[in-house]
Protein backbone atom coordinates (compact mmCIF):
# COMPACT_ATOMS: atom_id res chain seq x y z
CA UNK A 1 0.00 0.00 0.00
CA UNK A 2 2.70 2.28 0.68
CA UNK A 3 4.29 1.55 -2.73
CA UNK A 4 1.16 2.66 -4.43
CA UNK A 5 0.44 5.62 -1.88
CA UNK A 6 4.49 6.82 -2.88
CA UNK A 7 3.73 6.17 -6.71
CA UNK A 8 0.88 8.43 -6.26
CA UNK A 9 2.55 11.24 -4.85
CA UNK A 10 5.62 10.83 -7.20
CA UNK A 11 2.92 11.15 -10.27
CA UNK A 12 1.73 14.18 -8.74
CA UNK A 13 4.88 15.90 -8.64
CA UNK A 14 5.96 15.92 -12.46
CA UNK A 15 2.26 16.38 -13.84
CA UNK A 16 2.42 19.86 -11.96
CA UNK A 17 5.02 21.11 -13.91
CA UNK A 18 4.62 22.66 -16.89
CA UNK A 19 7.30 20.97 -19.21
CA UNK A 20 6.46 17.98 -21.86
CA UNK A 21 9.20 15.95 -19.96
CA UNK A 22 7.59 16.40 -16.16
CA UNK A 23 4.26 15.44 -18.16
CA UNK A 24 5.80 12.15 -19.40
CA UNK A 25 7.51 11.33 -16.31
CA UNK A 26 3.72 11.58 -14.51
CA UNK A 27 2.10 9.46 -17.32
CA UNK A 28 4.82 6.72 -17.23
CA UNK A 29 3.89 6.23 -13.28
CA UNK A 30 0.62 6.66 -14.32
CA UNK A 31 1.23 3.20 -16.48
CA UNK A 32 2.98 1.51 -13.47
CA UNK A 33 0.07 1.89 -11.13
CA UNK A 34 -2.21 0.77 -13.33
CA UNK A 35 -0.22 -2.10 -13.72
CA UNK A 36 -0.60 -3.63 -10.40
CA UNK A 37 -3.67 -5.70 -10.21
CA UNK A 38 -4.56 -4.89 -6.55
CA UNK A 39 -4.36 -1.52 -6.57
CA UNK A 40 -6.97 0.60 -4.85
CA UNK A 41 -9.71 1.21 -7.30
CA UNK A 42 -9.19 5.19 -6.10
CA UNK A 43 -5.40 4.88 -7.19
CA UNK A 44 -6.34 3.18 -10.03
CA UNK A 45 -8.76 6.03 -11.08
CA UNK A 46 -6.96 8.87 -10.42
CA UNK A 47 -3.90 7.31 -12.52
CA UNK A 48 -6.36 6.70 -15.63
CA UNK A 49 -7.43 10.23 -15.24
CA UNK A 50 -3.81 11.52 -15.87
CA UNK A 51 -3.68 9.40 -18.76
CA UNK A 52 -6.99 10.61 -20.20
CA UNK A 53 -5.45 14.29 -19.69
CA UNK A 54 -2.37 13.25 -22.19
CA UNK A 55 -1.28 14.44 -25.29
CA UNK A 56 -0.64 11.32 -26.89
CA UNK A 57 -3.30 9.27 -29.22
CA UNK A 58 -5.80 6.85 -26.66
CA UNK A 59 -6.25 9.72 -24.12
CA UNK A 60 -9.59 9.54 -24.74
CA UNK A 61 -9.96 5.57 -24.30
CA UNK A 62 -7.98 6.23 -21.24
CA UNK A 63 -11.10 8.77 -19.68
CA UNK A 64 -13.53 5.96 -20.75
CA UNK A 65 -11.75 3.80 -18.91
CA UNK A 66 -11.07 6.23 -15.64
CA UNK A 67 -15.71 6.61 -16.13
CA UNK A 68 -15.95 2.85 -16.05
CA UNK A 69 -13.91 2.39 -12.73
CA UNK A 70 -15.43 5.09 -11.04
CA UNK A 71 -18.62 3.69 -12.29
CA UNK A 72 -17.80 0.04 -10.77
CA UNK A 73 -16.29 1.47 -7.39
CA UNK A 74 -20.32 3.34 -7.21
CA UNK A 75 -21.92 -0.26 -7.92
CA UNK A 76 -19.86 -1.90 -5.47
CA UNK A 77 -20.06 0.29 -2.93
CA UNK A 78 -22.37 -0.52 0.31
CA UNK A 79 -22.29 3.26 1.00
CA UNK A 80 -20.90 5.65 -1.43
CA UNK A 81 -18.99 8.65 0.05
CA UNK A 82 -18.52 12.36 -0.99
CA UNK A 83 -15.19 11.80 -2.11
CA UNK A 84 -16.38 8.51 -4.66
CA UNK A 85 -19.33 11.02 -6.14
CA UNK A 86 -16.79 13.35 -6.80
CA UNK A 87 -13.97 11.10 -8.57
CA UNK A 88 -17.13 9.74 -10.42
CA UNK A 89 -17.98 13.22 -11.34
CA UNK A 90 -14.24 14.64 -11.99
CA UNK A 91 -13.72 11.50 -14.07
CA UNK A 92 -17.12 12.45 -16.25
CA UNK A 93 -16.05 16.00 -16.69
CA UNK A 94 -12.70 14.95 -17.88
CA UNK A 95 -14.53 12.51 -20.41
CA UNK A 96 -16.32 15.13 -21.72
CA UNK A 97 -13.64 17.77 -21.89
CA UNK A 98 -11.28 15.04 -24.17
CA UNK A 99 -14.48 14.27 -25.74
CA UNK A 100 -14.67 17.85 -26.74
CA UNK A 101 -11.44 17.90 -27.72
CA UNK A 102 -11.11 14.99 -29.52
CA UNK A 103 -14.26 16.20 -31.81
CA UNK A 104 -12.76 19.37 -32.52
CA UNK A 105 -9.11 17.37 -33.40
CA UNK A 106 -11.19 15.42 -35.69
CA UNK A 107 -9.72 12.33 -34.01
CA UNK A 108 -6.07 11.58 -33.33
CA UNK A 109 -3.37 12.71 -36.00
CA UNK A 110 -2.89 10.70 -38.56
CA UNK A 111 0.99 10.45 -38.29
CA UNK A 112 1.03 9.41 -34.71
CA UNK A 113 -1.31 6.65 -35.75
CA UNK A 114 0.36 5.78 -39.31
CA UNK A 115 3.95 5.79 -36.71
CA UNK A 116 3.14 3.59 -34.64
CA UNK A 117 0.65 4.57 -31.61
CA UNK A 118 -0.22 1.65 -29.72
CA UNK A 119 -3.48 0.39 -27.68
CA UNK A 120 -2.13 2.36 -24.46
CA UNK A 121 -2.34 5.64 -25.84
CA UNK A 122 2.13 5.71 -25.95
CA UNK A 123 3.38 6.85 -29.74
CA UNK A 124 6.31 4.66 -31.23
CA UNK A 125 7.28 7.90 -33.19
CA UNK A 126 5.76 11.25 -33.88
CA UNK A 127 5.11 13.95 -31.73
CA UNK A 128 0.89 16.13 -31.59
CA UNK A 129 1.59 19.04 -33.15
CA UNK A 130 -0.83 21.24 -31.25
CA UNK A 131 -1.05 20.88 -27.61
CA UNK A 132 -4.23 20.22 -25.98
CA UNK A 133 -5.79 22.87 -23.24
CA UNK A 134 -4.29 22.52 -19.99
CA UNK A 135 -7.77 22.98 -18.66
CA UNK A 136 -8.46 19.30 -19.02
CA UNK A 137 -5.24 18.97 -16.95
CA UNK A 138 -6.42 21.71 -13.93
CA UNK A 139 -9.71 19.29 -13.36
CA UNK A 140 -7.38 16.19 -12.54
CA UNK A 141 -5.31 18.26 -10.33
CA UNK A 142 -8.76 18.88 -8.45
CA UNK A 143 -9.44 15.56 -8.72
CA UNK A 144 -6.06 14.81 -7.42
CA UNK A 145 -7.48 16.56 -3.49
CA UNK A 146 -9.47 13.43 -2.71
CA UNK A 147 -6.60 11.36 -1.84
Amino acid sequence: MCVYLGLNKSMHEPHKEEDEESRNEAEHIAKILISYANLLLLLRCRSLLFLGCSENPGYVEWANEAVRMAELGMSTAENPTEADYKLLEDCKQVLRQVEEDFAERGGYEEEDVEEGADIAGETVGGEVEEERPREITRRVDSASDVV
